[in-house]
């Protein structure tokens, strides 16, 4: 979880995720590596949250970054680090704004008559044979599939705007 709050900003992600992957499988001792895949993979409730205010700042924060490299002289990481001093109260209000959204969408599908079906289902599937929480939902989940289907009967087919013909033509091509 640490991996991602120093390292959104610093380093390209397939270089932060090779660097990841070693220090995490060091530092689990004698976990083998399967297992540290699958804890890695693992939900991090906060991530998403994260990312959206990083990506919603960056921007700004790579604009300023270039900014204090060219004024003052300085060298990526320490212009990058004295930025993100800078923006953390900005960063904070955008994670605060993003958290808010996710509480408001979570106490609203709590109250939705899908959500309570699967629910049940999963509740069920723990209590009586026995599965773990992850196995419940993805096993009720699937046997629920029709609600989803329901849920896209009620709305129409999105719209595909010009730039998008273009690029499905072009995907088209290639393949």
């Amino acid at each position: 979880m640490l991996r991602h709050k120093k390292l959104v900003h610093s380093k390209p992600e397939d270089e932060s995720q090779s660097e990841l992957s070693d220090t995490d499988t060091s530092l689990m001792g004698e976990e083998s590596e399967s297992e540290a895949r699958s804890s890695m993979s693992e939900c991090d409730a906060w991530d998403s949250i994260i990312v959206l205010a990083f990506d919603k700042l960056k921007s700004q924060f790579e604009e300023d970054v270039k900014t204090l490299m060219q004024k003052d002289n300085l060298e990526e990481a320490d212009a990058r680090n004295k930025v993100y001093e800078d923006m953390k109260s900005a960063y904070r209000k955008a994670v605060m704004n993003n958290f808010m959204a996710r509480m408001e969408w979570f106490c609203a599908i709590q109250q939705d008559p899908i959500y309570k079906a699967i629910n049940q289902t999963a509740a069920s599937l723990i209590d009586i044979d026995f599965f773990d929480r992850s196995e419940a939902w993805k096993y009720a989940i699937s046997k629920r599939k029709y609600l989803f289907d329901n849920i896209l009967s009620e709305y129409d087919p999105p719209d595909v705007t010009k730039d998008e013909e273009s690029e499905s033509e072009q995907d088209d091509v290639m393949l």
